[in-house]
């Protein structure tokens, strides 16, 4: 159940969104009141399943938590809110402040006074302008000096790169597609993280993703007819021009690619999103947001880039079969998506059990050691008793 107070009009295009969870009703109506009428458009949950539905759907710009909410211990529910946006910031509401002690959340005590919520509440606002602005500068800070040495192993990675192919299964467990998975035979830079690593430092991200896109399609020749290509990309390559060239490659087999722009790295800083992901619909290519509960604005990333496909990160997916926090989270996930007719692919699957949950809350597609490993070559895996 979800409340909401209107703040009033003069006020609203500038204060912050804010979810209160308080599971005693009237409680938290006076505190959103409270807050509503000092500036602050607030909501109401009244319990950790109500505030995953809130927080999956509608971001906020701070969370008001009751320290031990019904369904979701307040730690938990603090965990499950960076799961999705690592910047939101926590305030919470206690009569013990022990227990929050290193946790990372401003804190008020109760009872509760209003001016003292409103001050935590600006506060909180405050640091995440400021975490954003640091992190915005960060990014934008030009490459270091590259040594020659990690030029030429990061050369000679890029000489060796080959992809690995890891297929995609639907709820039939028949092939749906493969992700690309890039690799290199470079032992001194063989594996994703060391090469775009390398990539950054050395202000080469273009090169990469032109030599990735380029083995892509060469390699895609030799996979089962109609299956689709998953190819990451880092949100630089949104700017390179080639990727829109039609007489690249990867644009001959488009109607079967899917790009994959990940979640653990921002696309704030590239201009014109939506006009560049609409070029690469025209040229039939379709778009995934991938790492989906693990980087800056979750279910938010929708409004910029419309998915057709969105990929479950594999810290969601591991142990879900466990984990109420996860399954509930999961489930809002999938429906959101439901509603907005893209399709979720859950990735990292490695036990039946997680497969059997991921199929009764409606994910679509598969992927994950259960079925296969990344490999060369294009595996059809044996289906899997369920």
């Amino acid at each position: 159940m979800t409340t909401t107070a209107r703040p009033p009009p003069e006020q609203s295009k500038e204060k912050a969104g804010v979810l209160v969870v308080e599971p005693d009703i009237k409680e938290g109506a006076r505190l959103v009141q409270a807050l509503a009428d000092r500036g602050f458009p607030a909501h109401l949950a009244i319990d950790g399943g109500s505030a995953i539905d809130e927080l999956v759907r509608h971001r906020f710009d701070v969370l008001v938590l009751d320290g031990d909410v019904p369904e979701l211990p307040g730690r938990d529910l603090v965990s499950v809110v960076r799961a999705y946006d690592i910047e939101v910031p926590v305030v919470v509401l206690t009569s013990n402040a022990e227990p929050w002690v290193g946790a990372g959340v401003g804190l008020v005590a109760r009872p509760v006074d209003p001016d003292a919520l409103a001050q935590a509440v600006q506060r909180a606002r405050q640091t995440r302008r400021e975490t954003a602005k640091l992190r915005k500068e960060v990014l934008s800070r030009p490459p270091k000096s590259a040594p020659e040495e990690l030029a030429a192993i990061y050369d000679r990675s890029l000489d060796e790169l080959f992809l690995a192919f890891q297929p995609i299964l639907d709820k039939d467990q028949n092939v749906f597609g493969y992700e690309a998975l890039m690799r290199s035979r470079e032992p001194k830079m063989s594996v994703p993280p060391q090469i775009l690593a390398a990539a950054e430092e050395l202000g080469r991200l273009e090169d990469l993703g032109r030599r990735v896109r380029s083995v892509a399609a060469a390699t895609f020749s030799k996979a089962p007819e109609n299956a689709h290509l998953f190819v990451n990309l880092h949100s630089s390559d949104l700017l390179d021009k080639t990727l829109y060239d039609s007489s690249m490659p990867l644009a001959s087999i488009a109607r079967r690619v899917v790009l994959e722009i990940t979640e653990r790295a921002t696309i704030e800083d590239v201009e014109d999103v939506p006009a560049r992901l609409s070029v690469l619909r025209f040229h039939d290519f379709r778009v995934a947001i991938d790492d989906l509960g693990a980087g800056y604005a979750g279910l938010t990333s929708f409004a910029t880039v419309e998915p057709e496909f969105v990929k479950l990160d594999m810290s969601l997916v591991r142990n879900v079969h466990t984990s109420p926090v996860r399954r509930r989270l999961v489930a809002s996930m999938v429906d959101a998506c439901r509603d907005l007719g893209t399709r979720v692919v859950a990735e990292g699957i490695e036990g039946l059990e997680e497969l059997r949950v991921l199929r009764e809350i409606g994910c679509d597609l598969f992927q994950g050691f259960l079925f296969a490993k990344p490999s060369a070559d294009f595996a059809r895996p044996a289906p899997i008793a369920l």
